[in-house]
């Protein structure tokens, strides 16, 4: 397993390398404990070293990580930054769940109860807001259609923490700031 797990970053390395020398991009590193695939901390080209808040999503082509208050999302086969999401995309405050993907779109939410939904494509914001409130936490962010089974498409279910309780609630996929009643 560790053989195999050095030689697939080492394969992204190197494509990145690759890749990266008529764009002046260099990919990034990701270091992981061979034993439970957990992350440790990827290299970002400059050097950074971005400590996951809440460990990787690989989906839609896309590996996404969070580090603090900025979401990473790379392109595997090159190792350098996808599409419109040069330097990471920027939070409201820290990441505080882990990202979620449905289809083409990604949701993060952080620790001010703001919760994004963006487009893998091109990087830009499709839907933004705070479906718990004031005072809100986003705990963890799920698609409908993994959670149960039935007709229900292109929901999330959202937890949060407030200060006196765990919430859950239901958004649209493409309305993350209203809740679904």
């Amino acid at each position: 397993m560790r053989k195999l797990l050095s030689l697939l970053f080492f394969s992204l390395f190197f494509a990145g390398v690759l890749a990266s020398q008529n764009t002046a991009e260099l990919p990034y590193l990701e270091l992981l404990y061979a034993d439970d695939l957990t992350l440790i901390h990827i290299t970002a080209p400059d050097g950074t070293k971005l400590n996951p808040s809440f460990g990787l999503k690989i989906a839609a082509g896309s590996v996404l990580v969070t580090s603090g208050s900025t979401l990473f999302v790379i392109d595997p086969a090159t190792g350098l930054d996808s599409k419109g999401f040069k330097g990471g995309f920027a939070l409201d405050g820290q990441a505080t769940s882990r990202p979620a993907v449905l289809k083409d779109k990604a949701y993060v939410g952080t620790e001010k109860g703001t919760v994004y939904a963006l487009d893998l494509r091109t990087g830009s914001v499709v839907s933004t807001g705070k479906p718990i409130g004031a005072g809100a936490k986003i705990a963890a962010i799920a698609p409908v259609d993994k959670l149960l089974t039935g007709d229900v498409k292109d929901q999330l279910i959202i937890v949060a923490n407030t200060p006196t309780s765990s919430v859950v609630t239901k958004v649209a996929a493409d309305n993350v700031a209203a809740p679904l009643t």
